[in-house]
């Protein structure tokens, strides 16, 4: 269904207040028709139709328990009990709910008869229906404006990527190459640790990696390497590394199409790289351009699923970095890896040797030397600690730079207060020494998502 989140949209109303009040049919499907247009400008919707008691509750719940989508948007108009929405509500708890109040009258009208009156107490009926929802521990958000305001659909819109990117995350399938690094103590976790968030994690053994690159052949990788010449400067590389290189990646596109995964999280040293006898970055890089396949290097699951949210989110593959250094004169600070990069989001993509070719490489392996385009970023990172799932965002601006000649991928963000409190701040919420950069500004829906998620989010103040 292409990028759009799914929702289901319930309209519920009191028909029994219709034969009172025959001008409130006509009202409230007048709304309705308005507010279903809204929704299918942002989302593709599956209807259902008016729910107006709890017999036609039942019948709904058994015309929608079996569609997929992201969120199911709760409309009331009017006076609505409680128990008609809540019998519907109670067989999809598991899915986000957002219950909107579309306000018709921007001010109390002074000629207000009493059928305009109950066309008006939505907000009545959410108070109720939320007081339900809150006892039966069922989780949502509320969303209230006036029928014409834009903002009101905006921020239903973030809330429905973020539920977008929940479904996401829960059926997420996960490859995992090796452990975390040694040493690195911020990126440890355990599978049933990330089986929490709903990922399942696909273990590939090196045997399994070795069997792959047996399987290339030659013109194979010649035929690749063709390709990417024409995409990316290849100066400073040799045949061999380059070769190497090439061939880990089209082990790796088999692996990953043949076991459906979306995200991959690779540990080279003493271990990918004593088979591949390369580093994975050009591997991974290519991974997440041609297919848009999440990954972390270093064996950082954290911050390989934070990888895949920031592409929820963004559209596009994220810059896996480490905190680095700051630049008082911009502002900004200065980050960089190993030379992992989707070429899609840099200036230039230009090929290098590793920095690090150890732990089994051969050669000097190959990377990218580029630095991010300029544009609005936002910065994600998640750890886990003693009380579960943490996640961290903020956002900056990308500026526009040359790659400083240091065999590495890299960004420079400016950021919206005095960096170096900026990084103070960053360093004392404890979020660990990978993140993901991530195009375009998002930090409302990850914190939606966190909620979803049952994740701690955390930012600078």
């Amino acid at each position: 269904m292409g990028n759009k989140p799914v929702a289901c949209f319930l309209p519920v109303t009191m028909k029994l207040f219709w034969q009172l009040y025959p001008q409130l049919e006509r009202q409230t499907i007048e709304l309705m028709d308005k507010v279903r247009k809204r929704l299918e400008e942002k989302f593709y919707i599956i209807n259902c139709d008016l729910v107006g008691n709890e017999d036609e509750a039942l019948s709904t719940i058994n015309k929608i328990k079996h569609e997929r989508f992201d969120l199911l948007v709760v409309w009331e108009n009017g006076y609505v009990a409680s128990a008609i929405p809540s019998i519907i509500i109670e067989q999809l708890r598991e899915t986000p709910i957002a219950l909107l109040v579309t306000q018709r009258d921007k001010i109390i009208p002074t000629d207000m008869d009493y059928a305009r009156y109950m066309d008006s107490t939505a907000t009545t009926s959410v108070m109720e229906l939320g007081g339900v929802l809150a006892r039966k521990k069922i989780p949502y958000e509320t969303f209230i404006g006036h029928i014409d305001e834009i903002d009101v659909f905006d921020q239903l819109e973030q809330y429905a990527k973020a539920a977008q990117a929940f479904t996401g995350l829960k059926n997420l399938n996960i490859g995992r190459i090796g452990y975390s690094y040694p040493g690195m103590l911020d990126i440890c976790v355990d599978d049933a640790s990330v089986s929490m968030l709903g990922p399942k994690v696909d273990c590939i053994t090196l045997l399994d990696v070795e069997e792959q690159l047996q399987s290339i052949r030659d013109e194979q990788v010649l035929t690749f390497m063709e390709d990417i010449k024409k995409e990316c400067d290849y100066s400073r590389i040799n045949d061999d590394d380059f070769i190497k290189a090439a061939r880990l990646y089209l082990a790796l596109e088999n692996i990953a199409t043949q076991r459906g995964l979306k995200a991959l999280c690779v540990h080279d040293y003493e271990f990918l790289s004593v088979v591949s006898k390369t580093v994975s970055e050009f591997a991974l890089s290519y991974l997440e351009n041609r297919h848009g396949i999440s990954s972390g290097v270093e064996g950082d699951m954290p911050n390989c699923i934070s990888a895949f949210v920031a592409r929820s989110f963004s559209g596009q593959s994220p810059m896996f970095v480490d905190w680095t250094m700051f630049d008082e004169e911009e502002n900004a600070v200065f980050f960089q890896h190993n030379g992992k990069a989707d070429p899609a989001i840099v200036n230039k993509a230009t090929l290098s040797p590793s920095a690090e070719p150890f732990g089994g490489v051969e050669g000097d392996g190959v990377v990218f030397e580029a630095a991010g385009k300029a544009g609005d970023v936002t910065m994600i990172s998640m750890i886990y600690r003693e009380d579960g799932w943490y996640i961290f965002a903020a956002q900056g601006e990308a500026l526009d730079k040359d790659a400083r000649p240091c065999r590495l991928n890299q960004m420079t963000v400016k950021v919206n207060k005095p960096v170096k409190e900026f990084l103070e701040e960053v360093c004392n919420l404890g979020v660990g020494h990978h993140l993901n950069v991530a195009y375009t500004h998002f930090v409302p829906e990850i914190k939606y998502l966190a909620k979803m998620a049952g994740m701690k989010f955390i930012t600078l103040e």
